[in-house]
């Protein structure tokens, strides 16, 4: 009954594997945040877009997975989480055109540079995915985040990201141990004032899963 299927999950774990399990409070959530940014991502595909970027990427598996042969995925996050992540992967085919991993935190590295360098090109559409990331950004941070993917994205470019109110996070919201930075009750009017033309908040609550 799976709703997506993810060879890696358990190998990227790293031993966490009670994770896995369905009795996990935090299944049913994690599950409908990934679908929405595969569906995002294949979307974007069947319109063009070859070029994705996962901010925050963690343990992201999508260049493994989603069998995008033309498309290039970017991930950025911490050299740490690096360090760990690639080691598991070092004997696992790429299902897409390439992957490149760009170590920097949001908020202190140039993010125009860092993924130029990596071979980024602002003047094709991209598809930015923000999953599990926002709340753990400053306001600041979140702002100029939001402003250099404006400033990155070429026409045809789309965004995924959760995240929650500032009323929640302002009752102290604590994810494994570890606090969020900052919630908003406008995250849509953050990314148009950003340059995106469309953007909408989407109320978790109204949405379920269907097996």
């Amino acid at each position: 009954n799976s709703l997506i299927h993810d060879p890696l999950a358990s190998r990227l774990l790293a031993g966490e594997t009670h994770l896995l399990q369905p009795a996990s409070a935090n299944e049913e959530y994690m599950t409908m945040r990934a679908l929405i940014g595969d569906e995002l991502a294949l979307s974007q595909h069947a319109q063009g877009v070859r070029q994705v970027v996962s901010l925050g990427a963690g343990m992201d598996s999508r260049a493994f997975r989603l069998d995008l042969a033309d498309t290039v995925f970017f991930e950025v996050d911490k050299a740490g989480l690096f360090d760990m992540k690639e080691p598991l992967l070092a004997d696992v085919p790429l299902t897409c055109a390439g992957r490149r991993t760009v170590v920097g935190t949001l908020g202190e590295i140039d993010l125009r540079a860092a993924l130029e360098s990596a071979g980024f090109d602002s003047s094709k559409p991209t598809t930015w995915l923000m999953e599990g990331l926002l709340p753990y950004l400053t306001v600041d941070v979140l702002k100029q985040t939001a402003a250099d993917l404006g400033g990155l994205s070429a026409p045809g470019s789309a965004l995924w990201g959760d995240a929650f109110s500032k009323t929640a996070v302002d009752r102290g919201m604590v994810f494994h141990g570890v606090p969020f930075a900052s919630g908003f009750d406008n995250y849509d009017e953050v990314f148009r004032a950003a340059g995106f033309d469309h953007a909408e908040a989407m109320d978790f609550a109204g949405i379920s899963l269907d097996r």
